[in-house]
């Protein structure tokens, strides 16, 4: 590389000089890169030397760098990182499952860093756009989330680590003081009651003015979901060959490895209720091993949303239903490890965000530290145990012995 670099200085007006520096590309082409008027000769050479020292240590993309846009960058990244994701034996090589978000974020960045330099940007340019995305509206009007934002910081910060990677810069504008900060995300706490299922499934089987029960395609998808707290993009893309009835006492599922988030196969055991519900629809969509259980491409939300207005249930997402088995799981087994194999749980802080115990899981909880409590108390004989416990001042007695007053 040192001996295709070729460096000189030019004095074109009387005032200033400029610097050129010219070497031979990787694909044989001359590149020339031009260094803007210095007042004095001195201060051009040194401009000129960090340039060819920059060329000899990084190579030419670093200097390339300089002149590209992050709208390039994005659309290199896009080119060499966005694409449908590529399975071999079971798992992702590369691609991304799910494009459609990933895009939408990408033109989000493009449109506010697209005409900037990639070597301008700094810290506070990010900091800039973070604060700008949560003053903007939605499209319905309501306040931006702060983990949408992070998303989308996520996928800058993924970006300038493929600038790094490709040597267009040597440091990414995110090193400092942390920008994504996951802990200010609102965490969903949804667990659908008892009586709410019930309230849910009346809605599903509601009749219309027109004699049809068009919600009953998705009590299956429902009462899979609170049952093995299956994502929905895994409900969606399983086949009957993903289905064994005669594995264990009621049958299980299976989550191949491709259509897990996780990238991990896991079997997953039917309840009574469930293999009933499997079995009806397997008779209403026929045999075929390879078709699609539930025959949605998407998760099937005009007649989601509909029954939840009739139930009168209120701030409940599909989502939710995987909240709601864990937590049902975990109330039936106390076996953290099991339920964490089950629902596909890589973590264990991701896992005790979808264990949200309800109100009589807490109050159970009181009762039997309280009973726990009593007993320890009983066995030490102490005959005046629950007033040492309450905290309550006892009134001093007088001379006399008669208690006084307490002010």
């Amino acid at each position: 590389m040192r001996d295709q670099i070729r460096a000189r200085l030019i004095l074109e007006r009387t005032d200033f000089f400029y610097a050129r520096v010219r070497w031979t590309g990787e694909d044989g082409k001359r590149r020339d890169y031009r260094i803007k008027g210095k007042k004095t000769e001195s201060e051009a050479w040194k401009a000129l030397n960090k340039v060819k020292t920059q060329l000899e240590s990084d190579g030419p993309k670093t200097v390339d760098a300089a002149r590209i846009k992050f709208s390039d960058l994005a659309g290199a990244y896009e080119k060499a990182r966005l694409y449908p994701a590529k399975i071999v034996d079971g798992k992702k090589v590369g691609g991304v499952k799910s494009l459609g978000p990933v895009l939408a974020s990408l033109t989000v960045l493009k449109d506010h860093f697209g005409h900037q330099k990639i070597s301008s940007l700094r810290h506070s340019d990010l900091v800039t756009f973070k604060q700008k995305r949560l003053d903007t509206p939605t499209i319905h009007g309501t306040q931006r989330k702060i983990a949408s934002v992070n998303r989308e910081l996520e996928l800058a910060r993924a970006i300038f680590k493929f600038a790094i990677q490709e040597r267009w810069i040597t440091i990414s504008p995110f090193v400092g003081k942390a920008i994504i900060d996951k802990t200010a995300e609102n965490r969903r706490e949804r667990v659908l009651s008892d009586a709410e299922e019930i309230r849910l499934l009346e809605a599903c089987h509601r009749v219309d003015k027109y004699g049809h029960q068009r919600r009953l395609r998705i009590v299956p998808m429902l009462i899979t979901s609170w049952d093995t707290g299956i994502r929905c993009n895994e409900l969606l893309r399983l086949t009957w060959n993903d289905i064994d009835f005669n594995a264990g006492r009621f049958g299980t599922i299976t989550v191949v490895a491709q259509n897990s988030k996780t990238e991990r196969r896991r079997v997953i055991g039917m309840t009574p209720r469930l293999r009933e519900s499997l079995l009806e629809q397997r008779n209403l969509t026929g045999l075929d091993p390879d078709a699609r259980i539930f025959g949605y491409k998407s998760a099937p939300k005009a007649a989601f949303m509909a029954a939840l207005r009739d139930a009168n249930i209120e701030d409940y997402r599909w989502h939710d239903g995987r909240h709601t088995a864990t937590t049902r799981m975990m109330e039936a087994t106390n076996n953290a490890e099991l339920v964490k194999k089950i629902t596909g749980h890589t973590q264990h802080s991701t896992f005790a965000r979808y264990y949200n115990p309800n109100m009589d899981t807490i109050t159970s909880v009181a009762e039997a530290l309280g009973e726990r409590n009593q007993s320890k108390l009983d066995s030490l004989s102490l005959d005046n145990a629950r007033n040492l416990c309450r905290g309550t001042r006892t009134a001093p007695k007088s001379k006399s012995g008669v208690e006084r007053a307490s002010t």
